[in-house]
């Protein structure tokens, strides 16, 4: 059964009830898209979480190529000390 819904024919077994709901259910959300767009409440969260999340990786990368660096500093400095003395 092919029900018109938003311009589209779409092969859904719907009966004209819920084709009916699905309708006006397109109606609502094209009402309620201009409010949508404009609402920019929650934009700043995002944006802020995107921004502590890439300095996080950063960081967690820099602690990787610094912690290695400093391993082998210690790895080092530990042979020396407990290394025989002449």
């Amino acid at each position: 059964m092919l029900i018109r819904i938003h311009r589209r024919f779409t092969p859904l077994l719907l009966t004209p009830k819920l084709a009916l709901l699905a309708r006006s259910s397109v109606a609502v959300q094209r009402r309620r898209l201009p409010t949508l767009l404009a609402d920019a409440r929650g934009a700043v969260m995002v944006e802020y979480t995107i921004l502590i999340g890439t300095l996080a990786l950063a960081g967690i990368i820099g602690l990787i190529a610094v912690g290695i660096a400093v391993l082998n500093s210690f790895s080092f400095v530990r042979g020396l000390l407990l290394g025989a003395a002449p």
